[in-house]
Order: structure tokens, then sequence, then C-alpha cells
């Protein structure tokens, strides 16, 4: 019983590590999704003048 509590508690670190990673890498696309979507607003917008290409 105590082997296998070991196991689960050696276990436990490298999920809580993943499940870390992954939520920073969803961070990390949720304001590139924003800066894309300015990004074509700005595009449609202001076609004609240049701060509409970034």
């Amino acid at each position: 019983m105590k082997r296998a509590l070991d196991n689960v508690a050696q276990a436990l670190p490298m999920s809580i590590k993943s499940l870390k990673s992954e939520a920073l890498s969803v961070k990390n696309l949720l304001p590139l999704e924003k800066r894309v979507k300015k990004y074509i607003s700005r595009k449609t917008t202001k076609d004609t003048t240049p701060e509409g290409i970034v």
C-alpha cells in the first residue's frame, strides 16, 4: 500500500508541471489571438494607410 502511495506521490509533481506548462502555453496564445484580431481589423479598416501595415 505504501509503495503505491509513493508511486502516486512521485507521479504528481510531473503531472502538475505539465499542467502548468499547458496553462502557460494557453496564456501565451490568448494575447497572440488578440493581436491577430487587432491586426486584421486594422488591415480592413485602414487598408490604404501605412499604419494599417504592422
